[in-house]
């Protein structure tokens, strides 16, 4: 057995902790996530992942949480026959990601690149590097390089 807690639970635990939200998984649900407002700016989300669970229809999601904090996490769903589309929605935000840092981002790979070669050359781990440190996201970004 288990334990439940509702929408107030979950809320005073968050207040007092000082938290706006909750993620949890393992538990199927048909969309792949939920969202359930606990009340006063508080939110649980959960979030699962494998889609067509144990032969049944349900979507999966992940969960968005933008790096910069300024918006709400946010969940991108899809159903099991589509898990090329999530790969192909998650390389797209990188690609917007460094589009919007780019200027901050090529000033980076100048700076190492002239720092240590006179050629204006960076090695893949100091690209990886720079991706990681101005995108915030700590990803390894070597095996995309072709694709990004």
């Amino acid at each position: 057995g288990g334990s439940s807690f509702g929408t107030e639970c979950a809320r005073l635990f968050l207040e007092r902790e000082g938290l706006k939200g909750l993620i949890r998984s393992h538990q199927c649900v048909p969309e792949g996530y939920t969202t359930t407002d606990c009340g006063n700016g508080t939110r649980l989300y959960t979030v699962f992942s494998a889609s067509g669970y144990d032969g049944t229809d349900n979507d999966g999601a992940v969960l968005r949480i933008p790096a910069n904090r300024s918006r709400s996490p946010y969940p991108i769903s899809y159903p099991a026959e589509d898990e090329e589309g999530l790969e192909c929605q998650t390389k797209q935000y990188l690609v917007d990601q460094i589009c919007e840092h780019k200027g901050v981002l090529r000033d980076n790979l100048k700076r190492l690149a002239w720092a240590r070669d006179s050629r204006g050359l960076v090695s893949v781990e100091e690209w990886n590097a720079a991706l990681q440190r101005t995108l915030n996201l700590h990803i390894d970004f070597r095996p995309l390089r072709l694709e990004l």
